[in-house]
Formats: C-alpha cells, sequence, structure tokens
C-alpha cells in the first residue's frame, strides 16, 4: 500500500459521476490544476451507472467506485449496499484524516456527519445540482429527509463553502433552513462546460449554417420525460415536418418514450453518448433544445447545464420559457443565440425569425468552467496550507 500523503482531499459523489457532467468538469479541472510536484492528493468516492456509458479517469485523481445500487434487488440487498459504502467511506476518512471534503447533494453527506465526531479538523466544502424544499423533502424518500436535517444540525455552521448553482436557489436554500447568508460561506456554482470544449475548434460557423438551410437539424442530449418536459409538443411540431431533423442523445431506456421517438419520420433515437465525446456534435447541427416545463423550483429556478454546453457547441438554444433563471442568460444580437421559447404554443412560432442570423455577428460564448471552479480549488489548497 503506498504511502498517504499528507495533504489530502476526498471527495464524496454518490452518485455516478458519469450522469453529471459538472463533477466531470470540476474534477478534470483539478486534475489538471495539479502539479506532480504538490503534496496533494485528490480521491474520489462514486458510484458505477447503470449503463454502457464509458467510466471516465483523470490523471491526479485517484477515483473509487462502487457497485451501483440496484433497485430491483430486495430491500435487505439495497440497505446493506448502503451501509457498506458508507462505512467504506467512512473508515477512509478515518484513516487517512484529509485536510479536506468535499461531498455532493445530501445523499453522500452522512458519512462526514459521522466522521465529525471523531475528528472535527477539517475543512468541509458541499455543493447541490438541486433544490430540494421541505415541502419535497418531506414527501420523499426518508433517507433524504433525514440526512437533510442531520446537516442542518452537524454541517452547515462549520461548512467553509456551501454551494447552490445560481442565487435564487441559494436564497430558497437560505430561507427554508434560516440561514443568514454569508458571502465568504455561501457561494455559486454554475454549469459550465470546460474551455477545451474549444480545442481544435473549425472556423466555419455562417457558411456551415447557409449549406444547410433546407433542413433544420434539432438536437438534444440528456434525460427524456413525457411529464417533466415538453417531448411531446416537440414531436408532433417538428418530427413529422421534412424542413427539420431531430436527433435525441440520451442513456434512457424507457420503451414507451423510444418506440414513441421511433415512430417519426424524421426523428432518430442516438442512445448514450460520452460526455467527453459532445464536443464531436460541433458543426452538426443547428439548434439545442431545453424542453424542461419547469414542475418544480428545482427546475424553475435553474440555467441547465445543456445552455451552456450547446452554446460552446455554437449551437443556437431554444429553451423553455418556464425556466425563469435562464432569461438571465438570454442571447439575442450575436450568434448563436440563446432564446427563450414558449413550447406550449409551438405551431404559432415564427420559426424564421429564430432562425434568422441577418445582421448578426458570430461571438464565442463567455462560459467556461474554469473561471468558476478556480476559487473553490483555491480555498481548498489555501485552507491546507493554513
Amino acid at each position: 500500500m503506498s504511502k498517504i500523503k499528507k495533504n489530502r482531499i476526498i471527495i464524496f459523489h454518490f452518485l455516478p459521476i458519469e450522469l453529471y457532467p459538472p463533477i466531470i468538469n470540476f474534477i478534470n479541472y483539478v486534475s489538471n490544476s495539479i502539479t506532480s510536484e504538490e503534496a496533494l492528493e485528490v480521491v474520489l468516492f462514486t458510484t458505477r451507472p447503470n449503463s454502457n456509458l464509458e467510466l471516465v479517469e483523470f490523471n491526479n485523481v485517484k477515483i473509487v467506485r462502487f457497485k451501483a445500487i440496484d433497485s430491483n434487488k430486495f430491500i435487505f440487498s439495497r440497505v446493506f449496499h448502503y451501509v457498506y459504502i458508507y462505512l467504506t467511506v467512512l473508515f477512509n476518512l478515518v484513516i487517512s484524516k484529509p485536510k479536506s471534503i468535499f461531498y455532493y447533494e445530501s445523499l453522500s453527506s452522512l458519512p462526514i456527519v459521522i466522521y465529525r465526531f471523531f475528528n472535527s479538523k477539517f475543512n468541509l466544502y458541499i455543493h447541490y445540482h438541486e433544490l430540494f424544499t421541505l415541502k419535497q423533502l418531506e414527501k420523499g424518500r426518508a433517507l433524504h429527509k433525514l440526512f437533510s436535517k442531520l446537516e442542518v444540525k452537524y454541517l452547515y455552521s462549520n461548512a467553509i463553502w456551501i454551494s447552490q448553482t445560481n442565487s435564487k436557489r441559494m436564497e430558497i436554500f437560505l430561507q427554508q433552513h434560516h440561514l443568514d447568508f454569508n458571502p465568504k460561506q455561501h457561494k455559486c456554482l454554475p454549469n459550465y462546460p470546460s474551455k477545451e470544449w474549444l480545442a481544435n475548434k473549425e472556423e466555419k460557423h455562417l457558411e456551415d449554417y447557409e449549406k444547410r438551410k433546407d433542413v433544420t437539424k434539432l438536437v438534444h442530449i440528456g434525460a427524456l420525460s413525457f411529464n417533466d418536459m415538453y417531448l411531446n409538443e416537440v414531436l408532433e411540431t417538428f418530427g413529422n415536418n421534412d424542413k427539420f431533423e431531430l436527433h435525441f442523445y440520451s442513456h434512457a431506456t424507457n420503451k414507451e418514450i423510444i418506440n414513441k421517438l421511433e415512430s417519426f419520420n424524421n426523428v432518430s433515437f442516438m442512445g448514450s453518448i460520452n460526455y467527453n465525446a459532445i464536443p464531436n456534435l460541433r458543426l452538426k447541427y443547428d439548434i439545442g433544445l431545453v424542453l424542461y416545463k419547469g414542475n418544480s423550483l428545482n427546475f424553475t429556478y435553474n440555467a441547465p447545464n445543456k445552455i451552456f454546453e450547446y452554446l460552446a457547441l455554437d449551437l443556437d438554444v431554444w429553451c423553455s420559457k418556464k425556466l425563469i433563471t435562464a432569461f438571465d442568460y438570454v442571447i439575442e444580437d450575436t450568434y448563436p443565440k440563446m432564446l427563450m421559447v414558449d413550447y406550449e404554443n409551438l405551431p404559432t412560432l415564427n420559426v424564421n425569425a429564430l432562425l434568422s442570423r441577418e445582421g448578426l455577428v458570430y461571438k464565442s460564448t463567455p462560459y467556461y468552467c474554469e473561471a468558476v471552479y478556480k476559487p473553490l480549488l483555491n480555498s481548498m489548497c489555501t485552507e491546507i496550507k493554513a
């Protein structure tokens, strides 16, 4: 067994990182920022995805993956699996005594809560991909509800960093837990892609767009749902219209959804795509779709990572106008554009006006994760050296 380095950061992301681009981007940034000369070791604990997605790996970051929780197993088996994962992470905390601990979401919090009773001398960082209101917690899983209460009681007051993806989510988070805003502790960490997506970028934006103006190509990347997304509306409006092609990239396995997609003439279900392969889609599409209905505050106050990933691919973005936070990122005077669309009234949409680039100049997206992750990593490294 190799000697444990003195300055260790442990990160716990219970759910598979392959399904969460922001954690992939952060770990990639950490990996690229650590030099071999630094006495720093970063270990990430996570679970394996129940899909055919390729497992991501990084230099300078050790990843420990547990077998995924199988929802088809008997409850005793699932509980044993949870206990095994939490105890393993706890054991590693006790043995290695990391200088900094960073966990994502309440589901990852239990080992840190228990470890604090053994040792409180560490720097704690917390981030939430999603916003869960107290009402949702009351109606949701008992495990999530319990862990959230433990976080409030034992962790929040001692955390150096607690972040949400935007300021409105942070406002709601603080209000429901009766916390006072502290700018040194409470941060926003938006979901931007890496600047590496610009590598080998071809500058053929307008010419390529003009070459295929007879057919407009739309793409959706990510989860699929009839209940939470305007999926039916998009299919009914564009699915059999020869002026459009729709491609859906998703790890979804719901046969009802996949069969519905494939029942339309101009729609293709492309299956899973590894996150690091998404930049290869540049110049293959015109429009990136963001279809959330805003059925909860988590969606309403959300600027999904797909907005910024589509922009990084030089795609125009058609984002559901139900996402209030996304209005902060509207782009109309340059291209690629980021437009808010009323998916409930697609037949009345002036598509030609949305597609037009007349009088517009190209402007590359300014949204990259390196700028927002730098303060987080700097904080970790500064506190370790203190």
